[in-house]
């Protein structure tokens, strides 16, 4: 059976992401699943042989003669369970960090944890882990109706003292009252992040602003703008996105619109339609046009990326829009490694796909 090789680091990585997912996912799934007295599937059994080898495998080492680094080697039919298991690892790991620090200001924690949040990549450019497809896991939708598996997920939730994730009540932000709060973004995303991944679905984030607003628009004063200008764009917008999407007024000229179950080609369209739409609206005494500029990142269930990350990758595609792009334009990610090197503009579309 085809081996590959991994350093003492790297192997070490795997095992507390196993050490995580078992206990963590497919424990209180079995529990579940014979508490309402359903037979455990052969797939379990699977996933147990897969969990054992691993483990023996990663935890034998041997010095590499040429390296002088210690290595193991592993089975290649077991990575697509170790990526399944460094996913979840990863994405809990750094949102976990995330909250803390959300609550210091002290530069050596910032930097400690830093490192910490670097540690959990470091397979992240290897070639095993960029081709394969993880594997799929039970989930209890499988097995159960939608409305009992989210029956049994809030129970849960409230027996170990979570607050179930529900829909957020609707709320409109204070100063124009059209779009929802940057504050309503965090429970929003959850929230739909969670029915996207039930349902084996993906979710897209756009971020955007308008094109040399303080140029084009705040030279007309700013109470100019926020009476005649700003209502009627943030009022498109939400009509744009009417039950179709979310829109959140993160300050100023900058909004956020979470677009759930939608793949990434339609949220592309979504968003496009709205890029087209904002420049043909006209003010009181204003003769300015609003352009924007678009950042979105299209997420999948398997997407190891914090919620927070979501939109730092969106804010940096956004960026890319207005430094390289010449603004006026969307820009996502090629792939779904959502790095520098992948970004692209998607619309308008290149000359070379247009014609």
């Amino acid at each position: 059976m085809p081996t590959s090789r991994f350093d003492a680091s790297k192997a070490d990585l795997l095992l507390r992401s196993m050490a995580a997912y078992e206990p963590q996912v497919i424990n209180p799934l079995k529990n579940v699943l014979s508490a309402i007295g359903l037979s455990l599937p052969s797939v379990f059994e699977d996933i147990s042989v897969k969990y054992n080898r691993a483990v023996l495998q990663l935890g034998e080492r041997f010095r590499n003669t040429n390296t002088n680094v210690m290595q193991c080697k592993v089975d290649d039919d077991l990575q697509p369970f170790l990526k399944r298991c460094l996913l979840y690892f990863r994405r809990k790991h750094v949102a976990d960090i995330q909250k803390i620090l959300e609550n210091t200001t002290d530069l050596e924690i910032i930097e400690r944890f830093d490192k910490s949040m670097a540690s959990v990549d470091i397979c992240n450019e290897d070639t095993w882990f960029i081709e394969t497809t993880p594997m799929r896991m039970p989930r209890l939708a499988d097995f159960c109706t939608l409305r009992f598996s989210e029956q049994i997920i809030k129970e849960t939730h409230r027996k170990g003292s979570l607050v179930p994730l529900e829909l957020p009540q609707r709320q409109y932000d204070d100063k124009f009252g059209v779009l929802q709060p940057a504050s309503a973004l965090a429970p929003s995303m959850a929230y739909w992040r969670q029915q996207c991944e039930f349902r084996d679905v993906g979710l897209a984030l756009a971020y955007f602003d308008i094109d040399n607003f303080k140029r084009d628009f705040n030279s007309h004063t700013e109470t100019v703008v926020d009476r005649n200008c700003l209502p009627v764009i943030l009022r498109s917008i939400e009509a744009h996105c009417f039950l179709h999407a979310e829109a959140f007024h993160i300050g100023g000229d900058e909004v956020i619109v979470l677009i759930p179950n939608m793949d990434k080609e339609g949220a592309i369209e979504f968003m496009d339609r709205l890029r087209l739409k904002l420049p043909t609206l006209t003010y009181i005494s204003v003769p300015s046009k609003a352009k924007i500029s678009t950042g979105l990142v299209h997420v999948t269930p398997d997407c190891p990326l914090t919620d927070k990350e979501i939109e730092q990758k969106a804010n940096d595609a956004k960026h890319y829009a207005k430094s390289e792009g010449g603004k006026d334009c969307i820009v996502t990610y090629k792939g779904e490694r959502f790095t520098k090197d992948q970004l692209m503009i998607v619309r308008p579309r290149p000359v070379h796909e247009a014609t």
